[in-house]
Formats: C-alpha cells, sequence, structure tokens
C-alpha cells in the first residue's frame, strides 16, 4: 500500500525533542548506543505474566525481565521522570488542565500500562499534545493569563473519556485479530501528514506567548537559543532532555533580570500555597459536541503508539508485535482513567523512548519507580505554584521549539518509511492534509461545523481527511484491482 512497509524505527511523538535513533550521548548508564558495544543479547521473553526479574550485577546493559541494584534502580526512575517532566508540565498547563492532577494520573496510568502490558513493554505515560487543539475549540478555551485554569475542563474529560473508549476498543480488536488492517487504513503517509498538521496548527499559541508581554520577546529569543545549546552542546544526561535544562536556566535568568529592570517575576501564588495537599479532582460532563471535536484525536494515538511500540521492539531487540493491541489498551484505560478524575489525556513518550536508547536499560521495573515519584509530585502543589511564576515569554520559547519538533517529526517519518513524495498521490495527500492543519486557527473559532452539533478542528479534519483520502487513492483501487486480477485467475 502506496509502496511503503511500515518501518520499525517509526517514532511518531507528540512531545519529544529526542528520538529513539538519533541518541549518542552518556547518560546514567554509561556507553551510548553507538560506542561499538555489542548488542545485548536476544531471549524469549519469560512464560508468567509479569517478569520474573533477574538480578544483574555491575552490567550497564540490562534487558526487559532483568533489573538492577535498588538504588540504580531509583536514579534510572528519576531519570525517566525528568525525561517526560518537561511536556507533561507544558501540555496540561496550554489545556487550563491541573498540573498536579496530571502528574497523578500521569503516574497511575503509567502502572496501569505495566500491568496490562505484563511488564514487557519498557514506556512512560505522559499528557497528549494530540488533544491540545480539539480542547481548547471544545471548551472555548481562552485564558487571561498563562496557567489560568480551564473553566469547562469537565466538558473536556467528557470527550477524552470517549477517545479512550473508542482507542480501547481497538485496542482490543487488535489484540485478538492482530494490526495488519490498521498499517494498511493508516500508512506512514497518513500518520506523518497528521503529525506534522497538528505542530503547524498549534504553531500560533507560541507566536502569541512570544509577544504577550514587554519582556516576552527577549525572553522568547533567550530561550530558544537556550535549548538549542543544550541540544548541541549540553554535557551528559542533560543533552537527552535540553528542554528541561533550557526551561530551568531560562527561568533563572529571566527573574534575575526582572529583579533587575524593576518587572520582578509575581511571587504572590508561589508564597501563599500549601507544601502538601491531594490533587484537585473533578467528575466529567458529557456533551456531543465536544465530543465529536475530541473523537479524531484517537487517529493520532493510534499513529503515535504504534510507531512508539515498533522503536521500542527495535531498540530492545524483541519483536513486540504481539504487545500492540494489550499497549493501545493500556494507554486508552489510563486516559480514561485520568479523564474520570481531571487528568489530560496520556500517550507513551518518545523522550523515554529516547532515554532506552541512551542508557540501554530496558529493564521495565524502572517505570513503576518513575510512576510513583510523579504520583508523590503531584502532592506537592507548592510546585505547581513555583510553575505559574514562569514568564509566559519563556513559555513562548519552550512552545516554539516543541511545536516546531512535532512538525518536523512528521516528516521525519516520511523519511524513515521511504515515502516518495515524488509521486502524485502520495504528495496530493500530504499537501492537503498539511494546510488543512495549518490553516484552520484562521478560521473564526477555528472549526468547520459540518451540522448544528458536529464540529471539527484542524486536526480533527486533517486526521479525517487523510484516511479518506488514502482509502480513496490507495486502499479502494488496490481492493478492486486485488478482486479483479482473482476473479481472472480464478
Amino acid at each position: 500500500m502506496n509502496g511503503q512497509q511500515p518501518s520499525s524505527t517509526t517514532l511518531a511523538t507528540d512531545d519529544g525533542f529526542r528520538v529513539a535513533d538519533s541518541a549518542q550521548v552518556l547518560v546514567v548508564a554509561g556507553p551510548s548506543a553507538h560506542d561499538g558495544a555489542k548488542p545485548h543479547r536476544q531471549r524469549e521473553l519469560q512464560g508468567s505474566y509479569f517478569p520474573r526479574y533477574e538480578y544483574v550485577s555491575g552490567s550497564v546493559h540490562l534487558d526487559i525481565e532483568e533489573r538492577p541494584s535498588i538504588g540504580y534502580a531509583l536514579v534510572l526512575g528519576l531519570q525517566h521522570l525528568l525525561a517526560m517532566f518537561g511536556a507533561t508540565v507544558l501540555i496540561p498547563t496550554l489545556m487550563g488542565f491541573d498540573v498536579s492532577t496530571t502528574l497523578f494520573f500521569s503516574g497511575l496510568g503509567t502502572l496501569l500500562f505495566y500491568a496490562i502490558t505484563g511488564g514487557r513493554v519498557p514506556a512512560y505515560l505522559g499528557a497528549s499534545a494530540a488533544f491540545l487543539s480539539s480542547v481548547a475549540t471544545a471548551t472555548g478555551y481562552k485564558p487571561a493569563f498563562f496557567g489560568q485554569l480551564n473553566p469547562n475542563v469537565a466538558v473536556a474529560q467528557g470527550g477524552i473519556f470517549v477517545v479512550g473508549a473508542v482507542y480501547a476498543l481497538v485496542g482490543g480488536l487488535v489484540h485478538f485479530f492482530g494490526s495488519n488492517y490498521l498499517q494498511i487504513l493508516m500508512p506512514p503517509l497518513v500518520s506523518g501528514s497528521v503529525v506534522m498538521a497538528i505542530g503547524l496548527n498549534l504553531a500560533g499559541i507560541g507566536v502569541n506567548d512570544a509577544t504577550a508581554s514587554p519582556d516576552a520577546a527577549w525572553q522568547t529569543c533567550m530561550t530558544i537559543l537556550i535549548i538549542g545549546a543544550f541540544a548541541a552542546f549540553g554535557p551528559g544526561f542533560s543533552k537527552q532532555i535540553p528542554i528541561l535544562f533550557g526551561l530551568v536556566l531560562s527561568y533563572a535568568i529571566a527573574a534575575i533580570v526582572g529583579s533587575r529592570n524593576g518587572r520582578p517575576l509575581d511571587m504572590t501564588g508561589l508564597n501563599q500555597s500549601p507544601w502538601v495537599a491531594a490533587p484537585k479532582f473533578t467528575a466529567p460532563v458529557f456533551e456531543s459536541s465536544a465530543i465529536a471535536t475530541i473523537l479524531p484525536a484517537v487517529i493520532v494515538l493510534l499513529a503515535e503508539n504504534m510507531g512508539h511500540v515498533a522503536t521500542i521492539g527495535s531498540i530492545t531487540n524483541r519483536n513486540l508485535n504481539g504487545f500492540l493491541g494489550r499497549a493501545f489498551l493500556g494507554d486508552a484505560l489510563a486516559t480514561m482513567l485520568s479523564s474520570l478524575g481531571g487528568g489530560a489525556g496520556v500517550t507513551t513518550y518518545a523522550e523515554n523512548i529516547g532515554t532506552l536508547a541512551v542508557t540501554r536499560v530496558y529493564s521495565t521495573i524502572i517505570f513503576p519507580i518513575a510512576a510513583i515519584f510523579s504520583l508523590i509530585l503531584s502532592f506537592i502543589p507548592k510546585f505547581t505554584a513555583l510553575l505559574n511564576t514562569i514568564p509566559t515569554g519563556v513559555w513562548g520559547g519552550v512552545e516554539i521549539v516543541l511545536f516546531g519538533l512535532i512538525s518536523i517529526t512528521g516528516a521525519r517519518i516520511w523519511m524513515q518509511n521511504n515515502v516518495d513524495l515524488g509521486e502524485p498521490k502520495n504528495l496530493f495527500v500530504a499537501a492537503v492534509t498539511v494546510i488543512l492543519g495549518a490553516g484552520m486557527p484562521q478560521v473564526p473559532g477555528g472549526v468547520v461545523h459540518l451540522s448544528s452539533g458536529f464540529q471539527l478542528d484542524g486536526i480533527g479534519l486533517s486526521a479525517i481527511t487523510a484516511l479518506v483520502l488514502n482509502l480513496a487513492l490507495f486502499v479502494i483501487p488496490d481492493t478492486i484491482q486485488y478482486a479483479v486480477g482473482k476473479r481472472k485467475t480464478a
């Protein structure tokens, strides 16, 4: 189909700065994947549902069913927490979700994912950018200031829950019947086009924040330069998660400059916030128009997680195709659980996959540890209050980098899977999909109304258009040609 075969290294990231096959730095685990070390030995997975972890002492390479010492496991768990941290803070903030609540369900969802996959797919679940545009559209969220909570978040929760339910249904079908049909309906041409459309659709958010205050412009430029410096020249682990390190350093500089130029950061909320308190939980509200607007996000979740599982299998030298349905189901149920309590929708994270490639420690026991760290952090509201003191200009720099990387990841999917954009049909599908995603924010309200109760934002319209064009130009003609050929030979 399309002359393309899904690549084992496809990585459709919605959040990541580091992709799995670009890792070439030294972090906690020592040698990188490109230092000439021999690949880890490949073994059959154990027959038990959960791994019977074998303790391995003194090794920098750990397989899925091996474990390090307790101390080393804690360090690695903290490392994976840091890897997902920047995006899992930024994405719920952009939708008006409570960060502490999202961190709570990020940790809980990762534990659920571990249980459903039987501890065989090393992955961490963080807030998904697939919902950014549709949630803002469905709830009419236009914050007066960065970090303002969304008053209609319950309506978004209802839509996210339905997305999770449909996602779970697909996961069950894939588990019992395989993923061949899914790959036909969503080849790399489609998934790459939709991922690129997401980044372009969100670009205006970063540009607006870059001009939101007198200091925003220089803060944005500074943040972009610092993130770029960490990405290119950062020492050790900082090169693996440059957005987080860039955010921290840019915030520190902005605070110092603000104290000198007479525009200090507002610390009122931080000073008044308690140190320990439970996250804020809210129940979902189900509205048909919001559900219709948010539902197309399931296409993005399927595309990116299909790529993520394939990439993890490539990195760990394991065939994880048999776990794809369970991975979908785990992610889907985690998303449903999060939506029931006020958290954002979740997805497997590319940053953590990149960390796997760098550390070459694939032990899945690390991820429950990272999840527990996230749960603990969610009970410290002082942390969320600190995030609200970060200047809008600094966030603008982070957003421009992040959304730009999402767009480029779409092109990366095409490249990794040898999608021929010289082929007119491929070019047509990609062109229409991308432009719809990029152009819809210019439409009043950012949506197209298909009926009184059904509307689509740019991402939803792009995703559905890509699927329809793929069916019309490739799947249906190929099916007819196959049927005719089979009848002739009968």
